[in-house]
């Protein structure tokens, strides 16, 4: 009992800074041109990948697979292996659509909240969100960006928050309908939070036609 009290403070105090950081400019993970998490934390990237793929490998064909290919995706883009990572995003929406649709078969009312299809339905069109604003694909991206946060959440999305880095890249490159899909995106995913106010201010500011600083947000 006292190790299970002592991991729930640990996640609130991680939630707590990581958090803390967004918007004060004082993000503990310094800047890389691919929002690498591994990179932030002073790793390599391909090694991060290799791990990432040898947990799903190790899934094997179970349902929760979807879930681990698709974190692989966002470490493949990471990484910089952007054929890879557009391939696995793509194969775990298969695995995860099939998921969901035999949920609702078995009479489940919302079959996307199943096992790890959150989990795909969040970082899968994440990834092909960043990898369309890599080929200069705008409108996509937008459209990703907004199936992204139609996700349910997972506890790392309720825990740690979304990784802003794809609507930072809408606000930099794209035009007033990049700025509206932006603030569709911040309403849509600020409900798996109950107490939403950083997600307030970035409305505000991107309303203001500012750029926020997300902080650490950018490599979650």
């Amino acid at each position: 009992m006292n190790s299970v009290i002592g991991l729930l403070m640990l996640v609130t105090c991680l939630r707590c800074v990581l958090w803390g950081q967004a918007g004060t400019g004082r993000s503990f993970l310094p800047p890389n041109p691919t929002y690498s998490r591994a990179v932030a934390r002073g790793e390599d990237p391909k090694e991060h990948l290799a791990k990432a793929e040898a947990r799903y490998a190790a899934g094997g064909d179970s349902e929760s697979s979807a879930g681990l290919l698709a974190l692989a995706a966002k470490a493949a883009l990471e990484a910089g292996e952007n054929d890879k990572a557009k391939d696995y995003a793509l194969k775990a929406l298969r695995i995860a659509d099939e998921v969901a649709a035999r949920q609702a078969k078995r009479g489940w009312l919302k079959p996307r909240d199943y096992g790890a299809v959150p989990t795909v339905d969040f970082n899968a069109n994440f990834v092909l969100g960043r990898l369309a604003i890599l080929q200069g694909d705008v409108r996509s991206a937008e459209r990703y960006l907004l199936a992204s946060g139609q996700t349910s959440g997972d506890a790392v999305l309720r825990t740690v928050g979304p990784n802003m880095s794809l609507a930072l890249e809408l606000l930099k490159r794209g035009d007033d309908k990049s700025r509206e899909t932006v603030k569709e995106f911040i309403q849509e995913i600020k409900r798996l939070w109950e107490k939403p106010d950083i997600f307030d201010k970035w409305l505000l500011e991107v309303s203001a036609g500012g750029t926020p600083d997300f902080g650490s947000t950018l490599y979650n």
